[in-house]
């Protein structure tokens, strides 16, 4: 296996292992497994906290034997790096880089295992320090893994996001290094501190006077607005474009680099942002856990089954996927690879809750309903039932111990049936839709500062996507930057919750309605 005969395939993968490990035999039994179920793909996930102990001594070892292992059966490797678990000594070398909560505490959090979240929030990587012993690990793991040819696509941020809010207690990051950063790019952004007055209403001596908003609640005003579109936008997405760039040099096969999220940023524009750091972006897809809305009708009801199913395929599968493929970057309306970069394989598995066990009919159907719309590579999550306590028993195709299970063996067949016409299913072939949502970055910032407002834009965008979707309309979203470009391709485009709009979009509208567009 090695890059160009990957090319010809649909990617069908299996999340085979994170720390903990089982043990190695075990691991090889199961990638024997998936080759001769036909999946032609395997996921590893590495993690800089177990593989660089020490400054300077890296042990890639397991990786090589299960990749070199990989490589006799012919399989692919997807390598996910895991850069928020970082080891202890990155933060006794460099103090500075423990990111700050908004009340000005300092994080002094340190994953010591993948769960929860795969070590977020991580250190800072503003810090130079910090930023260039990251970047040393990645392209020393690049180099050794990299040789191995089978290693067919990198992925840099595994579900992109710090997630401070629920795991360390409050928003990051406002160390001197992020704060630093954010008032260079506003001094880009305006010029000098007279502009950035007249923008902002203001009367700042200094841009050391610059802070962001730090209250328990958000405000409407330009201070709040800017910093979360700052930490939003361009902080996140410096650290995926630089670790981007460091695979890149690092890497003479120049293999497809990605990154993938928890979920899209339903309203914002962050995912466009995000796609063009690398070469495309991915999500996560978990259809049965959770599905529905508060605001929905009948939320709080038992639902009828049919209904249930129903909307678990529009929630957990299409409006994510619909939404990712919009805002991935390519030539022409087709776009670039669409990654369910992991994809539900077994039950939902939380403490003491175990979900579902999804039958062979949810694995087709969820499977069925991705490629519709327009998903061109499946990662399960994950081979076998996970041992770690947190997720025990869950979540696999297979459980904890055989060899098969119903699901296993539907996710197998219809990824055969797939692979019979990867010329068909494993490129971006979406033709476009005559119908695009608008998606207004600047609607969305000014919104998630309103009291509930944060909730009213994204369900908003929801219910047109799910009329839509109910009419048998297809649909694309369209970012508000690329309407003057690509606006003219769509005969209706779609404004939703239009409660604030800047002169420039307007503009825009204006214009591609005089084209003709409605």
């Amino acid at each position: 296996m090695n890059n160009a005969s990957f090319a010809a395939l649909f990617p069908l993968g299996a999340h085979l292992c994170r720390e903990p490990m089982p043990a190695m035999s075990e691991m090889k039994r199961d990638l024997e497994l998936l080759k001769r179920h036909g999946f032609n793909l395997v996921k590893l996930q590495e993690h800089w906290m177990i593989d660089e102990p020490e400054e300077g001594r890296c042990n890639f070892s397991r990786y090589e034997e299960l990749i070199a292992h990989a490589a006799t059966l012919d399989l692919g490797v997807y390598l996910g790096l895991t850069c928020e678990q970082a080891p202890h000594w990155l933060y006794e070398k460099h103090p500075g880089c423990r990111m700050v909560r908004h009340d000005g505490s300092v994080v002094s959090y340190e994953a010591q295992t993948t769960l929860p979240s795969d070590g977020k929030p991580g250190p800072c990587y503003d810090h130079p320090g910090a930023l260039a012993d990251q970047l040393r690990f990645i392209r020393r793991l690049v180099e050794a893994l990299g040789r191995f040819e089978n290693v067919v696509v990198w992925n840099t941020w595994q579900e992109i996001g710090y997630w401070a809010e629920g795991l360390v207690g409050g928003h990051v990051c406002y160390c001197p290094n992020t704060l630093s950063a954010y008032r260079a790019w506003l001094q880009e952004r305006h010029g000098d501190l007279d502009a950035l007055n007249r923008a902002w209403k203001s009367r700042y001596r200094r841009w050391e006077d610059i802070v962001p908003e730090r209250g328990a609640r958000p405000l409407v005003c330009a201070q709040e607005m800017t910093w979360r579109f700052f930490m939003d936008q361009v902080q996140v997405a410096g650290v995926l474009r630089r670790r981007a760039e460091a695979i890149r040099a690092a890497d003479p096969r120049k293999r497809p680099i990605f990154a993938h999220k928890g979920g899209p940023a339903f309203a914002s524009g962050q995912d466009w942002v995000y796609a063009r750091c690398q070469d495309f972006l991915g999500t996560s897809c978990y259809p049965a856990w959770g599905c529905g809305h508060g605001w929905d009708d009948g939320h709080r009801r038992p639902f009828v089954r049919e209904h249930a199913l129903l909307t678990e395929l529009w929630d957990g599968v299409i409006h994510r996927f619909d939404h990712i493929r919009s805002a991935n970057p390519g030539k022409g309306r087709a776009g670039a690879p669409v990654w369910a970069a992991e994809f539900q394989g077994g039950p939902v598995s939380t403490g003491f809750h175990l979900g579902r066990v999804p039958s062979a009919d949810d694995i087709r159907r969820w499977m069925l309903t991705a490629i519709g719309a327009g998903v061109t590579a499946i990662s399960f999550w994950v081979t076998r039932a996970e041992i770690m306590a947190a997720e025990v028993n869950g979540f696999g195709l297979l459980d904890s111990a055989g060899d098969t299970t119903p699901r296993y063996e539907e996710a197998a067949r219809v990824g055969r049936a797939l692979n019979r016409h990867a010329d068909v299913f494993a490129q971006p072939t979406w033709g476009g839709a005559d119908v695009a949502i608008l998606i207004n970055e600047e609607a969305y910032q000014f919104c998630s500062t309103l009291a509930d407002g944060h909730e009213h834009l994204p369900y908003s965008v929801r219910g047109w996507h799910r009329l839509l979707w109910e009419a048998s309309i297809p649909v694309d979203f369209l970012e508000a930057s690329d309407l003057e470009e690509q606006g003219r391709r769509y005969k209706v485009l779609i404004l939703p919750f239009p409660l604030s709009l800047s002169e420039e979009v307007a503009s825009r509208l204006l214009r591609y309605v005089e084209q003709g567009g409605c």
